[in-house]
């Protein structure tokens, strides 16, 4: 199943709205085409599964519990922190939504393993 299927999925399932799922697939594209993410891969799967339901949660006002502070402290050492940031910056200007803090530590953990996996495969 590829990305677009699994978001028309969530869609279908009723995990995510219409709307949500056009924001979404915006950002596919510019994952795939601007930042040359392969859409393919396990993680940008997971970071992209993560990014829908953690979008619908902020529309549905939910919260979560925060991400462990050793592992905020592992997001804010890693090397690819500074390019997570300004990545989910634009994923929020994308998505038209403003994360809370503690989805960001979790959305910053996704892309930063993602970032790390892509540039392993080099």
């Amino acid at each position: 199943m590829d990305l677009w299927e699994r978001v028309a999925l969530l869609q279908s399932s009723g995990q995510i709205t219409k709307a949500e799922r056009l924001q979404l697939d915006k950002l596919l594209t510019e994952l795939r085409d601007a930042w040359s993410i392969p859409l393919e891969d396990e993680t940008a799967v997971s970071l992209v599964t993560h990014l829908a339901l953690a979008g619908a949660r902020v529309n549905r006002q939910e919260t979560v519990a925060p991400l462990e502070a050793a592992l905020v402290a592992e997001v804010h050492r890693s090397a690819f922190y500074e390019r997570s940031q300004a990545m989910l910056d634009r994923i929020e200007t994308l998505l038209q939504v403003s994360f809370p803090t503690e989805e960001k530590g979790y959305l910053l953990l996704h892309l930063c393993n993602l970032l790390q996996k892509v540039e392993e495969a080099k």
